[in-house]
């Protein structure tokens, strides 16, 4: 069965324990010789039905994709001729950049993935209990800046709320008192009324899709995780 899971902003700190670079030593023996096909294999980027393996879950592969587009498909879908929209910051911003991630966990067959969507969450909670096994290309703080990033731009240009609102939003969401309302809508609007965020200046939550701008360090940062899993870019 197939699972496709929402996002939810709880937070997992991971300790990086890096690699050690007695790892990458070899010796004359033929255990030394083996030891390094083993780990040049583990370093060559592998794919599951064209999509990038990042990481094994009970040996299950991992899948991740991620695009980094110029432009942005609400501008496409709305035949509109202009090059901005307005950001989170309710500025007006020129040229977007629109990212979207997702993932998948393969069964042992490959045939079919038994979780796929935005299931960050759940790689966070593996990843915590130590049952992810990273690529070793992919080092264990890249993994959770990635995880960070994913929650915080994922669609950027499609957002509900200005960044007041948003940050509401994630710091309140796992509250007790919000724990029976909706999450996509009844949960922020009732956490933006008591916080009397909603308005935010002119702009009502849920009105309409405003831009999330992604600092050019960040964008840096994801065209380096495309290319250590030789994923595919525009």
């Amino acid at each position: 069965m197939v699972k496709f899971i929402t996002k939810d902003k709880k937070v997992f700190p991971i300790k990086d324990k890096g690699i050690s670079s007695k790892h990458l030593k070899t010796t004359s023996s033929g255990s030394g010789v083996n030891k390094e096909k083993a780990l040049l294999l583990k370093d060559k980027p592998e794919k599951v039905h064209n999509e990038s393996v990042i990481a094994y879950l009970n040996h299950h592969p991992v899948t991740i994709q991620i695009k980094l587009e110029e432009g942005s498909n609400k501008l496409k879908d709305m035949n509109h001729d202009q090059e901005s929209l307005k950001g989170t910051d309710l500025k007006m911003h020129k040229n977007p950049v629109r990212l979207s991630i997702s993932a998948s966990e393969w069964n042992l067959s490959r045939s079919d993935c038994t979780q796929c969507g935005q299931m960050q969450d759940s790689l966070r909670r593996e990843f915590s209990d130590g049952k992810l096994k990273l690529k070793s290309s992919v080092s264990n703080e890249d993994f959770r800046m990635l995880l960070d990033i994913w929650d915080k731009y994922h669609l950027n240009d499609i957002k509900a709320g200005t960044e007041k609102q948003l940050d509401l939003i994630s710091k309140h969401r796992d509250d007790e008192k919000y724990a029976d309302k909706d999450v996509f809508l009844d949960k922020p609007e009732a956490i933006l009324k008591d916080y009397d965020a909603n308005p935010d200046r002119e702009w009502k939550y849920g009105h309409g899709f405003l831009y999330r701008p992604i600092p050019d360090n960040i964008q840096e940062f994801i065209r380096t995780i495309q290319r250590k899993l030789s994923i595919a870019t525009n």
